[in-house]
This record gives structure tokens, C-alpha cells and sequence, in this order.
């Protein structure tokens, strides 16, 4: 699955090379060290630059081992995360035009976004993603009730020099510029 690949597929690979290192005795230029950053996908992972301040380390370089198909790259996109809410009014599933299906209104929502949304291009990672990764609604698990609110995750890569707080003003344009009230049935 994801998880052999990335990313436990490459710390395998980084705990060979070090002991594979350390067997023929190679003399290098300066230490070297294997981190494991677990969570990374989530945003709730200790950052590599909070364990190089805690362990005082300075690297010249450092090599990652993501998934990349074997081929070799010199650097990767980061990302940013946005939790688009929508609003509606729950009713009865008995009289659901008394409701305003939060779902629904989600699902126009993210039809505007990614209809309206330039994505940016890199020269060496090409056009960047965004993906919508998970919805929820409220009440969950409620078979009686239209949700009256919406949750989804929108993730994106971001390039050198993007601002992710920029990019959250650029899609709160691209809702207001179509009519959305922010705050009231989007946030």
C-alpha cells in the first residue's frame, strides 16, 4: 500500500545506506544522520528544521526519500492546507425542502474553486496539485436529518516564494467574485 512506499519503503532505504556506510568504514566530509519524520502528511509532524535546532545540527545537504519512481530530484514542493466550510439548515430527511443540504452546497463550492483556480507551473515539478482529500458533514451518522454543515480538506503544492496565506486570499476571491457569502454559508 501508500504507507510501503511512502514512506517506510525509503527509511529502509536511508537505514541501509547508513549501516552499509558505517561497514566500510567511509570517511566523509562530515556527519551523517538519519531522521525519520513521522506524520508528515498531516501537518502534525515535528518539522525537520525543529530537529536540527534541538540537535544543533547544520547539514550541507540532506537527502529525502520520498516516492519519486526512481527518478532523482533536487528539491520538492511543500504544501498548504485549507478546511473549506459550507453552511446550511438541517430538516427532517421527512421534509428535506425545509433544509439547505450542506453537501450539496459544498459540492458547488469546490466545482467553483477548481473551475476558477490558476494553478501555478514550476520548471522543475511542473503544474501543481490540489487535491480535495477528505469531506465529512454534520450530524454525522444522522440517516434522519439534511447536514447542515459541510467539511472538506483542500490540499495544494506550493512552489519557492508562495505564500499560502495568499493563496487562501486568491480562493476566497475566486467565491466572493461568484457570489458566496464568506463567514455566512463559506468559510
Amino acid at each position: 500500500g501508500r504507507g510501503a512506499c511512502d514512506m517506510k519503503g525509503g527509511l529502509a532505504a536511508m537505514i541501509s545506506t547508513g549501516a552499509a556506510l558505517k561497514r566500510a568504514r567511509a570517511r566523509l566530509k562530515g556527519n551523517f544522520a538519519i531522521v525519520g519524520l513521522a506524520n508528515t502528511k498531516t501537518g502534525k509532524s515535528s518539522s525537520l528544521k525543529q530537529l536540527l535546532e534541538k540537535f544543533q545540527l547544520s547539514p550541507d545537504y540532506l537527502v529525502a526519500c520520498p516516492p519519486t519512481n526512481l527518478d532523482i530530484n533536487l528539491a520538492h514542493p511543500g504544501q498548504a492546507t485549507f478546511e473549506i466550510q459550507t453552511y446550511g439548515r438541517m430538516s427532517n430527511l421527512g421534509n428535506p425542502t425545509k433544509g439547505e443540504n450542506a453537501i450539496l452546497k459544498m459540492n458547488k463550492v469546490l466545482d467553483c474553486i477548481l473551475s476558477n483556480i490558476k494553478l501555478p507551473e514550476d520548471k522543475d515539478f511542473g503544474k501543481a496539485n490540489m487535491v480535495i482529500s477528505s469531506i465529512a458533514s454534520k450530524p454525522i451518522e444522522q440517516f434522519h436529518s439534511v447536514p447542515n454543515v459541510c467539511y472538506a480538506l483542500m490540499v495544494r503544492q506550493i512552489f519557492e516564494k508562495e505564500d499560502p496565506e495568499e493563496i487562501r486570499k486568491d480562493l476566497l476571491n475566486i467565491l466572493k467574485k461568484n457570489n458566496y457569502k464568506i463567514d455566512e454559508e463559506v468559510k
